[in-house]
């Protein structure tokens, strides 16, 4: 869905109704740093995957 709306913001403009629940529950995420902890998340496991194959 992501590569057909070509971004985030307006994939989740398509799918969240305003003042629905998915739109409330994607602003809790916001609101807790979310996109940062992924990344963050998904940083230290490719960092740990490179370390496990000897490159």
């Amino acid at each position: 869905m992501l590569q057909k709306y070509g971004d985030a913001e307006t994939l989740c403009n398509n799918v969240c109704s305003p003042n629905g629940t998915t739109i409330e529950g994607v602003n809790a995420l916001r609101g807790q740093n979310f996109e940062e902890i992924s990344a963050s998340a998904v940083e230290a496991a490719y960092r740990r995957a490179v370390e496990l194959s000897g490159d």
